[in-house]
This record gives structure tokens, sequence and C-alpha cells, in this order.
């Protein structure tokens, strides 16, 4: 699981760049003096807010997390999130913290934004009954999914992906985010 894992972030990570690499090399570069050059940059590539917080409900973190992720650049950005739960009735109690971390890898850019993400989601789970039995354990989970962002202009983020979680079981599940950028 650990190296089905790591082979598929290495893999999406090497397409990240190369595809940016490629871009570069193939994109013919008109002549232009530099006064030019930075108001062409300016009017048609506006600084992107790079810092994204949400809150997702359902997706990553089953029926909650609060997510942060930064860009590295137009078309990856790396995340982590949290999400806790705790139960209890009479003797007996429960708790789960799900700390998803991802990459998303955009596919289009502008405003309104396709991407694919993977990640895994990593699971710290406790409980007891009475004051005896006690029992605590970890795992992990992949995470595949590919989506649709919008990031706007006022810092407004919403997102929608389905995901598709792999590990000892298997189940596709939906996720939508909404929070802001700066």
């Amino acid at each position: 699981m650990k190296t089905t894992f790591s082979l598929l972030l290495t893999a999406t990570m090497l397409f990240a760049i190369s595809g940016e690499i490629g871009a570069e090399a193939a994109a013919p570069r008109p002549t232009m003096n530099k006064v030019e050059s930075q108001a062409d940059e300016n009017m048609n590539s506006p600084e992107l807010r790079r810092n994204g917080m949400s809150l997702e409900l359902l997706g990553r973190g089953l029926l909650y997390s609060f997510n942060y992720d930064y860009l590295l650049n137009d078309n990856l950005a790396l995340g982590a999130g949290v999400s806790h739960y705790s139960i209890s009735s009479g003797n007996a109690s429960a708790g789960a913290w799900i700390l998803p971390v991802y990459a998303n890898y955009y596919l289009t850019q502008g405003t309104h934004r396709w991407f694919t993400t993977a990640g895994a989601n990593l699971i710290f789970a406790s409980g007891n009954v009475g004051t005896e039995d006690k029992v605590s354990g970890s795992g992990v989970a992949g995470v595949l999914g590919a989506g649709y962002e919008y990031r706007g202009d006022s810092g407004f983020l919403f997102r929608a992906a389905p995901y598709v979680f792999v590990g000892k079981t298997s189940g596709a599940w939906l996720g939508v985010s909404f929070g802001y950028t700066i």
C-alpha cells in the first residue's frame, strides 16, 4: 500500500514538472522591449492567491475536514487537513483523528479550473470500555480523485470532487469545499 501510494504521488509530481518544462520549451517567445513585457505579464497573468483555507463537507475527511493548501505554481498545490470524531455511551468511548495530506494537479488555468488529486488519509483511533480495556491503532488509506475548483479574484474558494478511497476496503465518496484564498 505504501509503495503504491509513493509511486502514484511521485508519478503525479513528475507529470506536473514535465508538463511545465515542456510548455516553457514549446511556447514561442515574442520579441518585446522590457516595458511591454512587464505590462503584458501584469495584464494577462494576475497574481494567484496561493494560500487556500477551506471546510470540506464529506470528502477526504469523511464527514468534514478543515484543509489548508498552498499553490507551488499555477499547476500544483500541496495540502493537508484535519478532522476529529468522538463518541461515547455509558462507560465506553472512542475517538479518531483523520489527517488528509494531498497534492492537486490543475489541468486548466484561470478562475474555473479542473484538477486531479492524489493523497492519503492518516488515521489515528483509540477507545476504551470502562477503565481496563483500552485499544488504539493507526492506519493509512489512499485517496484519488478529480474535480472542479472555482478560485475567485475576491478570495472565494469552491471545490467539488468525487474521491476513491483505497485501503483494506475501498469506496467512492463526494466532497464539497467552501473556503477563502489569500
